[in-house]
C-alpha cells in the first residue's frame, strides 16, 4: 500500500512540473478549499489528492485482475489511468468548482501523471 502511496507522490511531483509557468493554481485551489492563499498550501493539497487518487484507482484497478508486468503494460495502464482521472475527476472538479480553463498542458499533465505514476509503481513493485 506504501508503494502505491509513493507512486502517486511522485506522479503528482510530475504533474506539478507541467505547472511551473502557473503556479497561482494551486494558491487558488487553496483559497477555495481551506481559505488560506498561499500555493505551498495548495501543492500540498495536490499532493495528498494524488496520492489518494492513485492509491484509490489502482485498488480498484487490480481487483479487476489487470496489473502492470513490464514497461509497456505500465505505460498502456498508465496512460489509461490518467486520462480516467482527468475525465471522471479533475474535470468535472476543476470546471464546477474551481472554474478552470482546460489547456492541453492540464491534458498532458494528467497523462504524465497516470504513466509516471504506474512506472513507478512497477519498478517498485519489483523491488518490495
Amino acid at each position: 500500500m506504501l508503494v502505491k502511496v509513493v507512486s502517486g507522490l511522485i506522479g503528482g511531483t510530475v504533474e506539478v512540473i507541467f505547472f511551473v509557468n502557473d503556479l497561482e493554481v494551486f494558491s487558488y485551489i487553496s483559497q477555495r478549499i481551506l481559505h488560506i492563499d498561499l500555493i505551498v498550501t495548495g501543492l500540498a493539497l495536490h499532493m495528498v489528492a494524488s496520492a489518494l487518487v492513485f492509491l484509490v484507482g489502482s485498488l480498484l484497478v487490480e481487483k479487476t485482475g489487470i496489473s502492470p508486468n513490464g514497461v509497456l503494460s505500465s505505460l498502456v495502464l498508465g496512460i489509461m489511468f490518467g486520462s480516467s482521472v482527468l475525465a471522471l475527476f479533475s474535470i468535472p472538479i476543476h470546471l464546477l468548482i474551481f472554474h478552470f480553463t482546460l489547456t492541453l498542458g492540464y491534458v498532458f499533465a494528467h497523462i504524465a501523471y497516470g504513466t509516471v505514476s504506474y512506472l513507478v509503481y512497477w519498478v517498485l513493485k519489483l523491488k518490495y
